[in-house]
């Protein structure tokens, strides 16, 4: 008995257990949204702002050393992000490269990894460099870590970037069609 009612009190705790966090996100419309590479006071008043707490690279999943800042926020027809990575430009590495070009390993990147399914075998990961580069990848379910990622990818999607005193900003815009 004692066993049973240990079970059933792990079923009632994992309801309010998230492995992702969930954002209920605040519609704009398409003029309160410009695309310059900067975030302005009312894109950031019409948004969902998160914070990025960990890096993948160059550590594997350890806390960030440099603050950064998202803002999510939604019209009929995209969805925007702007980010807003703090530091000292002087340090920011990349380079203006054609897209898909971008060295990943040796540059400043934002990536976004869109599970638009919400069950982690469908993903599109779109990126660009502090300087506008960018890159697409679709992240489909496959048996090697090789068939993983479709680099032929190719999506429509806009970016615009801007170094500040503190750091930079990339601002993204998708179309909410090509996540379907």
């Amino acid at each position: 008995m004692r066993e049973l009612s240990f079970f059933i009190l792990i079923l009632l705790l994992s309801n309010f257990c998230f492995a992702q966090k969930e954002f209920n996100l605040t519609k704009s419309s398409d003029n309160d949204i410009i695309l310059d590479g900067i975030i302005s006071k009312d894109e950031k008043s019409n948004s969902k702002i998160a914070t990025i707490d960990f890096e993948q690279e160059p550590g594997d999943n350890i806390p960030t050393k440099l603050q950064s800042e998202v803002f999510i926020t939604y019209t009929d027809t995209f969805i925007y992000f702007g980010v807003k990575a703090y530091g000292n430009p002087e340090n920011i590495r990349g380079q203006i490269k054609p897209r898909d070009e971008a060295d990943y390993a040796n540059e400043d990147m934002i990536f976004l990894r869109i599970d638009p399914f919400g069950d982690s075998r469908s993903n599109y990961i779109l990126g660009s460099n502090a300087f506008g580069s960018q890159v697409d990848l679709r992240v489909k379910n496959a048996t090697s870590e090789e068939d993983s990622f479709d680099e032929t990818y190719n999506t429509v999607f806009e970016t615009k970037s801007s170094i500040l005193d503190d750091g930079y900003v990339l601002e993204f815009k998708i179309q909410l069609i090509i996540l379907t």
